[in-house]
């Protein structure tokens, strides 16, 4: 099962993020992500957080509505994104979209990164974005996570596949113009960044045997 998580990053309300956030059946708002949820004409089914971010006239409104509002403290040691994913995870999410995930806070995107590896450790396949740039966390722990499929056109996209928490071992492409054959790709390296479809108009195949990584899909410039 499906479960969207609006974190309150930016987030371009565009038409695929539309239709794959309208296709998750759980949906948890994390404090301010609850105005991208109002955005988009979702109501979500859990509001969680602090709610330091959202309008004092809004929770009864979703009250009155049957939605759950789970306050938390302020200070505490959970960010309002893990509670957010524990949460989804606990109502029965057996994979993840996450929106909002990346902002001006290179501490919060950077926290939700290592998130989604976490996460892709446990099995658990997820995917972030702010409507433009789409990020799929990858672990060759689990068979679920080991592989991404991406539907992208020949042109206009970029692929950059970074290991991280350890080398990610054993890495295979298709579609890319780079192509790798069970390849080590080290962490805290580059080598993998900018790589692009190979312009065959196939889709886009990426593997990896062991380690972590996360597979970025950006603009061209």
């Amino acid at each position: 099962m499906r479960g969207l998580i609006a974190l309150a990053g930016r987030l371009d309300p565009n038409a695929v993020v539309r239709e794959s956030a309208s296709a998750c059946r759980i949906r948890i708002a994390a404090d301010g992500g609850l105005e991208h949820l109002d955005r988009l004409g979702l109501i979500p089914d859990r509001v969680v957080g602090d709610m330091d971010s959202i309008r004092t006239d809004q929770l009864p409104e979703l009250e009155a509505l049957g939605v759950r509002t789970d306050r938390h403290p302020r200070d505490k040691d959970e960010t309002d994104a893990e509670i957010a994913i524990r949460t989804a995870l606990d109502m029965g999410a057996t994979d993840l979209l996450v929106i909002g995930a990346l902002g001006s806070r290179p501490d919060h995107t950077l926290a939700h990164l290592l998130l989604a590896a976490g996460l892709a450790r446990r099995g658990v396949p997820i995917r972030l974005t702010d409507g433009t740039t789409w990020i799929h966390a990858l672990s060759g722990a689990r068979a679920e996570t080991a592989a991404v499929r991406l539907d992208i056109p020949a042109r206009g996209f970029l692929v950059s596949l970074l290991a991280i928490s350890g080398p990610a071992i054993g890495v295979s492409t298709k579609g890319l113009r780079f192509g790798l054959d069970r390849a080590l790709l080290p962490d805290l390296c580059a080598r993998g960044v900018s790589n692009r479809p190979d312009g065959s108009g196939s889709p886009v195949e990426i593997r990896l045997e062991a380690g972590e990584l996360l597979v970025f899909v950006v603009p061209a410039d």
